[in-house]
């Protein structure tokens, strides 16, 4: 089995302008601005931020250092102690210093590291080739979400979900997944995700909301798009379910 993939592309260009897609359905779903694309390389404007950032970071972390060695210093010419001690002072305040700086640097500008976006593990049976995977919100269906581990930073939560041959899963409550973005998805396959969608579910479906994860075997395959429409993709859903699709 090859290794599990994760994709943090930057969005791509909605696949139609919102408002073609709430007079087509009536709702307005966040699949019109999740379509993902391979990443690009840095252009010139671009280079150039990523330079003036990378600098005030390190200014921030040197800024921290020298202050906690400056109050090191302080704290050594109050208290009469001994040439180790001293030396501990200074030392110790410096990497205090440091370390709540790096913090900073962390919190306002590594994100995905501080607060690591919840991750989902998409478990396909062998030989899965739907393009789609779509959770559907049914207070009957038969799988409950099982979260692992805790929201604090550098730490997030994860779930498992077992799809079946059809790609429909149909689960009790999609709970923190429900309407959410920017989520890390990892296909058992090696597959790639290539985007996401969701929004309230077609009416015959019998189900509340849905969430769908369109799957790529590499970055040359664009899967297609999910039907437009609640009649469209009520139909589209049911032919997965019947296994006509």
């Amino acid at each position: 089995m090859r290794p599990l993939h994760e994709q943090t592309a930057k969005f791509a260009t909605p696949i139609q302008p919102l408002s073609a897609s709430i007079a087509a359905t009536g709702t307005a779903r966040f699949s019109d601005m999740e379509l993902l694309e391979k990443p690009k390389g840095l252009g010139m404007p671009e280079a150039r931020l990523a330079w003036v950032i990378g600098i005030l970071m390190m200014l921030i972390v040197l800024g921290g250092l020298l202050s906690g060695i400056l109050l090191g210093r302080l704290l050594v010419r109050r208290f009469r102690w001994s040439r180790a001690g001293r030396l501990f002072a200074v030392v110790g305040m410096g990497a205090i210093g440091a370390g709540a700086s790096l913090l900073i640097v962390i919190a306002n500008f590594r994100e995905a590291i501080w607060a690591p976006p919840l991750q989902i593990l998409l478990n396909v049976p062998q030989g899965f080739s739907q393009d789609w995977v779509i959770l559907l919100e049914d207070s009957k269906g038969p799988v409950q979400l099982a979260w692992t581990g805790v929201e604090i930073p550098f730490l997030g939560k994860t779930t498992t979900i077992d799809v079946p041959p059809s790609g429909i899963a149909r689960v009790r409550d999609l709970g923190a997944i429900r309407g959410r973005g920017g989520l890390r998805v990892l296909w058992s396959d090696g597959s790639f995700n290539r985007g996401q969608a969701g929004g309230p579910a077609p009416q015959s479906t019998g189900a509340t909301g849905f969430s769908a994860f369109s799957r790529a075997t590499s970055w040359s395959d664009m899967p297609p798009y999910l039907p437009l429409g609640d009649a469209q993709l009520g139909a589209y859903i049911a032919a997965r379910e019947r296994g006509a699709q």
